[in-house]
C-alpha cells in the first residue's frame, strides 16, 4: 500500500512546525552543484529498562543531533526514530532553520497520529530541498512492517538552466539472519526501487528531464550473499563503488561491528558479528556522480569509559554532484565482486542458549554496577 503523507516546515514567526504546501514549479537549488546524502539507524529508545541502562539514549540522541549538524547533509534518512528522538530533532534551532521534514507525528499534531510512524519507531526523511511530495510505501511480507518513505525533489543548478528530478527513499527492512527473512528483504528492496521509478515517471515535469533515485538506510543485509540485491535493483552501492576496486582502499565498510563498537556487547551479550547492514544505493543512469568516497559518521564513542556510542550502527554519507552529462554506472570490477559475493553460501550464526547463559552471568553483574552508577 502506498499513501501520500504530509511534509512540514518550521514557521519561525509562530514558533511551530506547519504543513508544507508544495507545487510542481518548486525547485531546490544546489550550491556548487553538490549534495550530501546521509543515513543512520539511531537505535530506538523503546526497549526494556535493562537495555536502556546499557545504551543510555538520553546521552546518545543529543550527541546524534550534534553530529548530524556537523555533517550538514542535504538529505538525511533516519531509522528507528521514536517520538522522543523526533521531539529533540524538532526542537533544535538548527533543524528548524535548515530542514523540511517528513513523517512528523504527535509532537506536531496531537490530534492526528499517522500510521507511518509505527509504534514504537519508524523512518524519517529530512531535506534542505523543498519536497514536491512524500509517499509512505508499505510492505505486506512481514507483520513487523516498517513503511519506507520516498521524497520527491526537483533540483536545479545555480549557474545553469538545468533541472533534474530526484527520489530519495529512507528504508528499514526486516531484521534477523534467516533465509526466510533474506527473501523478504529482497522483495522489500525491489518494491521500494520499483516505487521510486514509478513516482519519478508519474511526476516528470518536462519530457526530457533527467531522473534518478537514492535508497538509503538499515537494509539489514546480514548475509554476504545479499550483495546480489544491489544489481537486482539496478543500483550502485555507494560504499562498494568507492572502496572495493583494486585501486581503492578496500575497507570492509561494516556498519554493524560488535568488535569495534563496544556498546553492542553491553546490550546483546555474546554478539560478535560484523556486517554491512546499512547501504546507500543509487540508481544506475542517474544524472550525477560521486564527488568523494562514501564514508562513515556517528562511529565514535560518546562516552569512552561507559562504552556509549551514538548507535549500534555506524552511519554512512556520500557527496554527489549533479551534472547534465553524468550517467552513473557501476564499476565492472566492483560489480563482479558483488556478483561473486551473491553466490556465496549463507553464513551460519550459532549462539546456543547455553552460550547465552554463560554470557548472561557476568553481564548481570555489569548491569547491576551500571544501575548503581559504577560504570
Amino acid at each position: 500500500m502506498n499513501t501520500s503523507i504530509e511534509t512540514f516546515e518550521y514557521n519561525s514567526e509562530r514558533g511551530t512546525w506547519q504543513d508544507f504546501h508544495s507545487s510542481k514549479d518548486m525547485k531546490g537549488s544546489l550550491k556548487g552543484y553538490e549534495a550530501r546524502v546521509a543515513t543512520l539507524n539511531v537505535l530506538a529508545d523503546c526497549f526494556p529498562w535493562f537495555i536502556e541502562l546499557a545504551i543510555d539514549s538520553k546521552m546518545r540522541f543529543p550527541a546524534m543531533i550534534e553530529e548530524l549538524i556537523k555533517l550538514d547533509p542535504t538529505f538525511c534518512g533516519l531509522n528507528e526514530v521514536t517520538e522522543s528522538c523526533l521531539g529533540l530533532l524538532l526542537a533544535h534551532p538548527y533543524i528548524q532553520e535548515n530542514y523540511y521534514i517528513s513523517n512528523v507525528t504527535r509532537e506536531l499534531k496531537s490530534e492526528r497520529k499517522t500510521d507511518y510512524m509505527y509504534n514504537p519507531h519508524g523512518c524519517l526523511l529530512l531535506s534542505k530541498v523543498p519536497f514536491l511530495s512524500a509517499t509512505a510505501i508499505g510492505f505486506v511480507q512481514s507483520e513487523r512492517d516498517r513503511p519506507a518513505i520516498i521524497g520527491l525533489f526537483r533540483l536545479s543548478l545555480e549557474d545553469a538552466n538545468y533541472t533534474a528530478l530526484l527520489a530519495v527513499c529512507s528504508i528499514h527492512t526486516l531484521a534477523y539472519q534467516s533465509p526466510a527473512n533474506k527473501r523478504i528483504r529482497e522483495k522489500q528492496l525491489l518494491r521500494a526501487a520499483d516505487q521510486c521509478r514509478l513516482l519519478l515517471d508519474d511526476n516528470e515535469i518536462e519530457s526530457d528531464i533527467r531522473t534518478g533515485f537514492i535508497m538509503m538506510g538499515d537494509m539489514n543485509l546480514h548475509y554476504i550473499s545479499e550483495d546480489g540485491v544491489v544489481g537486482k535493483c539496478e543500483t550502485v552501492d555507494a560504499y562498494a563503488e568507492t572502496h572495493f576496486a583494486s585501486d581503492q582502499d578496500n575497507n570492509d565498510g561494516y556498519t554493524f561491528d560488535a568488535k569495534g563498537n563496544s556498546m553492542i556487547k553491553r546490550y546483546i551479550p555474546g554478539e560478535k558479528r560484523k556486517m554491512r547492514l546499512d547501504r546507500i544505493l543509487v540508481s544506475q543512469g542517474s544524472p550525477f556522480y560521486f564527488v568523494s568516497p562514501c564514508e562513515m559518521w556517528a562511529n565514535e564513542a560518546v562516552d569512552v569509559r561507559r562504552e556509549i556510542y551514538i548507535s549500534d550502527h555506524y552511519g554512512l554519507f556520500v557527496d554527489i554532484q549533479l551534472d547534465k552529462d553524468a550517467d552513473l554506472r557501476e564499476n565492472s570490477e566492483v560489480a563482479a565482486k558483488l556478483m561473486k559475493n551473491s553466490q556465496m553460501p549463507l553464513e551460519i550464526f550459532e549462539f546456543s542458549k547455553l552460550d547465552f547463559a554463560v554470557k548472561l552471568v557476568p553481564h548481570s553483574f555489569w548491569l547491576l554496577s551500571r544501575a548503581f552508577g559504577l560504570n
